[in-house]
């Protein structure tokens, strides 16, 4: 048996209070009492060593053993009721932390939770069942075009291909006298004025992240509970219940790239609250993706979500998060990405980046966005004669659109000016629909045209066409004088998520100065390359823009200094930091970053990561002839085997010639 690690975290109110003095019981399965633990002033425990299968349990698609164990919490304190967690995951090597929101109350009251089993267990026995919210057809052959419209799942099924089909049709708002056509992909003899309950989509003006984020345990017309959690413990949560913690960092970040982008879709086109529901996206596997309330969270992961919550995955020309579905690959297909198929990629030296292309194509980029804000309502209020500015522009863009779909709409000019083409088109508009012929754009118009245009365009599903936001004509620009070249700057090292754009927003330069002090004729980057970057050093420092995720203790890592040093150039008291704050960085000690922990790497493994770690290894082994030194060839063979076994017998590492976290994180910290 392996070991893993649990520390627990009582709050209440929603994580305002720690709970301290909490009484913390940890059982087995058999209710065998393994742990007693008090929270202290913060409200965390000690971590506890807990049982859990071999770690080579987590590479098997085929599942013969659970790859964790199971628990059972109780948290207790006075003036609360006491929380019972049953189903605490625990892995081999990895820590986890199980944040628990106490409710105030009576101690004899009892709030229970479940944790299920992970998706990739789940999906071997998953139904597949048209769900109960939509209505099937009786034709099956359903054109491939109109397959897996709207649901990220089981992409193999007939039933929820017809049904998603249909769905389609009742998001465009077909109006009552349009006859149905072959292209659409339904038989001709359904009939289009049936009440068909479905999910429709519609437009937000700007993609923005949510600081909370509100799910429906359940399918979206069962009678089941909401809750609102903030978006990146929401993205910690998926991926802790849709795939396992110690696979490659390659293959998790891919992941965790596509869960944020599935959700940041649902948020961008306002899926379900298009409807009328009150909620953004759900917990079902049939719809959306696995969330789990209550659930225990995994340090790899949590430590990526932290980091890339704020990106998202494009199409260009798109600005809209990609619909980015994805399944097992091994007990479920789909046309998307395969989980199972991100480790046998990572295993094979493909970064994240690498590996979301494979599968979602090579037009798709990774950006990302400091606008994090509180969701909204995206209806701005009535639109009529006389209105200008950028939601008229929008609306009129999105009818513009339509009209390809709809003919009857007459021609306008998108300008953001709401004169007289514009009333005739939007009235034309509400007439095929059956709304009342205002010419002006009211809640109910909004959110038709929204709906409409979000079908029209395929935004919520895999394959979208993607959303422009319109541009209003203004009088050309003064083209600016070009710059000077600069005349001092400091080396920077790229690190895997780096983009021309990104560095230039973060070292406030331009792409195009970047590209010229380093003679590159594209923007492509690799990891490990190094650029030079416009700044004056000769004071000692450059200044670094703050982003989201950033962490002194990240920056320290990334730019070769300490975090002392950061906090003392800056005049810091406290590590706290905020996005667009503008901090000096000691330019004398910019270093290449140390590699991040990218998952397990034993016998049998290959590809650059391996490379890396041969190289450390001999590193060490020049300064330390306890170490054998190996041939440095990316194969993790016998030889490379018995290297990390004298590595980690000396420097008191368990010597069991696997290369996880600790292992990794030592070898690439040691100076010598």
């Amino acid at each position: 048996m392996g070991k893993g690690s649990l520390v627990v975290r009582a709050t209440a109110f929603n994580g305002a209070l720690p709970v301290s003095g909490a009484t913390v019981n940890i059982f087995d399965t058999e209710n065998n009492l393994l742990h007693t633990l008090t929270t202290d002033e913060s409200g965390l425990t000690a971590r506890v060593e807990l049982s859990a299968p071999p770690i080579e349990t987590q590479f098997n698609p085929s599942l013969p053993v659970r790859p964790y164990s199971q628990y059972i919490v109780e948290i207790s304190a006075p003036g609360y009721q006491k929380t019972v967690v049953n189903g605490v995951q625990i892995y081999d090597r990895m820590p986890s932390e199980l944040p628990v929101d106490m409710r105030p109350g009576r101690s004899s009251q009892i709030n229970e939770y479940n944790i299920g089993p992970n998706t990739l267990e789940m999906q071997s026995t998953r139904q597949d069942i048209p769900p109960r919210n939509m209505v099937t057809s009786q034709n099956q052959d359903v054109p491939q075009k109109n397959k897996n419209m709207g649901a990220r799942r089981n992409g193999s099924s007939k039933y929820m291909g017809t049904a998603k089909c249909i769905c389609v049709l009742q998001n465009m708002g077909l109006p009552r006298d349009m006859s149905l056509s072959q292209d659409i992909g339904l038989s001709r003899d359904m009939d289009a004025t049936q009440n068909i309950v479905g999910i429709a989509p519609r437009i937000h003006r700007e993609v923005f992240i949510p600081t909370h984020i509100t799910v429906h345990l359940g399918v979206p017309a069962s009678n089941a509970r909401n809750v609102t959690v903030p978006f990146v413990d929401y993205i910690k949560n998926v991926a802790s219940s849709e795939i396992f913690p110690d696979w490659p960092y390659n293959s998790l970040r891919a992941n965790i790239h596509a869960i944020i982008s599935l959700a940041l879709n649902r948020v961008f086109t306002e899926w379900y609250r298009g409807k009328g529901y009150n909620f953004d996206i759900t917990n079902s596997t049939q719809y959306d993706q696995y969330f789990v309330e209550g659930r225990n969270i995994f340090e790899s992961i949590s430590v990526i979500a932290d980091a890339i919550f704020n990106t998202y995955v494009i199409k260009p020309p798109g600005i809209e998060p990609y619909y980015t579905e994805y399944c097992s690959g091994s007990y479920v297909t789909c046309p998307g990405m395969k989980q199972w198929g991100t480790v046998t990629l990572a295993d094979q030296g493909l970064n994240y980046l690498q590996i979301l292309r494979y599968y979602y194509g090579q037009s798709i980029y990774i950006t990302s966005t400091n606008n994090i804000r509180t969701p909204f309502e995206s209806f701005p209020g009535n639109l009529t004669i006389g209105s200008s500015g950028q939601d008229v522009a929008l609306i009129q863009a999105m009818i513009a659109r339509i009209r390809q779909n709809y003919p009857r709409i007459p021609a306008l000019t998108v300008d953001g000016q709401y004169g007289s083409q514009t009333v005739a088109a939007i009235r034309e508009f509400q007439s095929i629909f059956g709304l009342a012929l205002t010419g002006t754009v009211d809640r109910r118009t909004w959110y038709q045209i929204s709906n409409t245009y979000a079908a029209v365009m395929r935004l919520a599903e895999l394959g979208s066409e993607g959303h422009q936001p319109p541009m209003i004509p203004s009088p050309p620009p003064v083209p600016p004088s070009p710059p000077s070249p600069p005349s001092e700057y400091f080396n920077y090292t790229v690190v895997a998520g780096d983009t021309l754009w990104l560095l230039a927003q973060r070292f406030g330069t331009t792409v195009e100065a970047i590209m010229s002090l380093n003679g590159l004729t594209s923007s492509n980057l690799n990891i490990g390359q190094v650029l030079r970057i416009p700044g004056t050093t000769s004071s000692g420092y450059f200044n670094y823009t703050v982003a989201a995720g950033d962490t002194l203790w990240l920056l320290a890592q990334r730019f070769g200094t300490t975090v002392e040093a950061i906090m003392s150039l800056n005049g810091l008291t406290s590590s706290n930091l905020s996005i667009g704050q503008v901090l000096r960085i000691p330019s004398g000690t910019t270093t290449v970053p140390r590699p991040p922990f990218p998952g397990i790497l034993r016998l049998g493994s290959s590809g650059n990561n391996v490379t890396i770690l041969q190289q450390n290894l001999n590193r060490i082994a020049a300064a330390n002839s306890a170490i054998p030194r190996i041939t440095v060839d990316g194969s993790f063979g016998p030889a490379t085997q018995n290297a990390v076994i004298a590595f980690q017998r000396y420097y008191g590492l368990t010597p069991d010639g696997i290369v996880g976290s600790l292992t990794w994180n030592r070898l690439m910290q040691l100076e010598v």
